[in-house]
């Protein structure tokens, strides 16, 4: 995967597991997110969410997934944002307003909070698949004009 260098860019959006694993496990889907990608200057994922994907695809695909993924992010220019104590205060509030098992309808769970977490500490959009994250107070970066 190869990223185009489109003059257009603008803006920076997050990344969550669930759009990572369309792109490394739906061929299908994976050219819909990656042109989605590109309308983006800069691209960022927390560590959490990247330690969330590399056990999902060590787990369904081994190894040689690893390497796809960081040959993607290198490829991409994706910051990896630590997860600081101001980050894990932004996660207790999240999980708090948006966490599965607290009565409302995002039910975010363990690994979503971690995007959740970076977009709100940015203030920039999040690119995600399903429901869950259309029913917090991030923007979908897929439907966002940076």
């Amino acid at each position: 995967m190869t990223r185009h260098h489109a003059g257009s860019r603008t803006g920076e959006a997050a990344l969550d597991t669930s759009v990572l694993y369309a792109i490394f496990d739906d061929a299908a889907q994976a050219d819909r997110w990656l042109d989605a990608l590109e309308r983006y200057e800069r691209l960022c994922i927390s560590a959490g969410t990247l330690a969330e994907i590399s056990i999902l695809l060590l787990a369904r695909r081994g190894p040689e997934a690893i390497e796809d993924l960081d040959r993607f992010l290198l490829a991409y220019g994706i910051e990896v944002v630590a997860v600081d104590l101001p980050a894990v205060e932004r996660i207790r509030e999240g999980f708090v307003e948006f966490g599965k098992g607290m009565g409302n309808r995002a039910r975010l769970n363990f690994g979503d909070l971690f995007a959740y977490a970076l977009c709100r500490e940015r203030r920039i959009p999040l690119f995600f698949e399903g429901a869950d994250f259309a029913e917090t107070d991030v923007a979908d970066a897929s439907n966002h004009r940076p």
